[in-house]
């Protein structure tokens, strides 16, 4: 599916049905590669879904879809990021910060700028990602 629809994109890179379709099928595999815990594998394919939604921004404008797009892909990149935090290393600093950083975005550019087009339970979800990047940051560096 993604192969097609990168064919799709590469053949007009401003057809927003392919961008939009390969910036999905990147969420979903990212999503089956994060829940296997293949985290350097899922990460890249956030960061492309996220690339891809920006690039919609960039095309059609800041409307209200298209930054909850932005925004969903950022959260979901944010949740991938605190995993591994939440599991240690050495990196948990880097990966806690830029998570941080993406929720706090997120949660204001849905505040201000996306409500219309914003699922009821999203303001939620990035609430409990917040909170749980704050326990990650409570947690000591070993852990």
């Amino acid at each position: 599916v993604l192969e097609i629809r990168e064919k799709a994109l590469a053949a007009d890179p401003a057809n927003r049905r392919a961008l939009s379709g390969v910036g999905n099928t990147r969420l979903y595999l990212a999503e089956e590669l994060r829940l296997q815990k293949r985290f350097a594998e899922a990460d890249i394919e956030y960061r492309e879904s996220l690339t891809l939604r920006q690039k919609l921004v960039r095309m059609e404008g800041p409307g209200p879809a298209n930054l909850m797009e932005v925004v969903a892909a950022g959260t979901q990149l944010a949740h991938s990021l605190l995993d591994q935090a939440e599991a240690g290393g050495p990196l948990r600093g880097q990966r806690l910060e830029e998570a941080l950083r993406l929720l706090r975005r997120a949660h204001a550019v849905a505040e201000v700028k996306a409500n219309a087009a914003m699922d009821p339970g999203f303001p939620a979800v990035l609430t409990e990602q917040l909170r749980r990047a704050e326990r990650i940051a409570s947690l000591p560096p070993g852990r």
